[in-house]
């Protein structure tokens, strides 16, 4: 049953970083029921304090 049936998001969000960067991977699907969810993680991405080189 897809995202918009259920009002639910497929969508999973995880982040890492390699060496200078933050890497993101979404799987599922992308759809404006998925959105809060990515914000969400992009925030607290945001938040992070910078890491000096």
């Amino acid at each position: 049953m897809s995202s918009e049936a259920t009002g639910k998001s497929t969508l999973a969000v995880t982040s890492g970083l390699s060496r200078n960067a933050i890497i993101i991977r979404l799987e599922g699907e992308l759809d404006v029921n998925a959105l809060p969810i990515l914000r969400e993680h992009l925030q607290r991405i945001w938040e992070l304090p910078p890491n000096p080189s």
